[in-house]
């Protein structure tokens, strides 16, 4: 008798779904197999410093790549840190254009590596 694994998929929908498959049925793919083409909105924690033009290469990069920007907020300065905090929320975008973004984003002099990324998802 093959080993048979129950799943069960809630995501905080009023409807629950169990479905039965066999083991050897499942495929496990590594993230970034999945996420590849996944369309969704980013948010974006970027340390800058202080200076002209910076946003504007920021901006520049994700314009490049298609990208487009919902909101851009700048939070307020650490005492004593000559670096702003920008938050910058896109609109759905795709995985790979994205990570294409961060890298070009975080070879950038003037940004401080690593971004910090967060996927939006909205449930309908």
């Amino acid at each position: 008798m093959p080993l048979k694994i129950f799943s069960v998929i809630a995501l905080l929908l009023p409807v629950v779904t169990i479905a039965e498959e066999p083991a050897s049925s499942l495929r496990v793919e590594p993230a970034e197999v999945v996420l590849h083409g996944h369309r969704s909105s980013q948010q974006l924690l970027v340390s800058e410093p202080q200076s002209g033009g910076v946003l504007a290469d920021v901006t520049r990069i994700l314009a490049d790549l298609g990208i487009s920007i919902e909101a851009i907020m700048q939070l307020d300065r650490a005492p004593g840190s000559a670096e702003v905090p920008v938050v910058i929320l896109t609109q759905r975008v795709r995985e790979v254009a994205m990570n294409q973004a961060i890298a070009s984003l975080e070879s950038l002099p003037t940004i401080r590596a690593p971004l910090n990324r967060i996927r939006v998802e909205t449930l309908t």
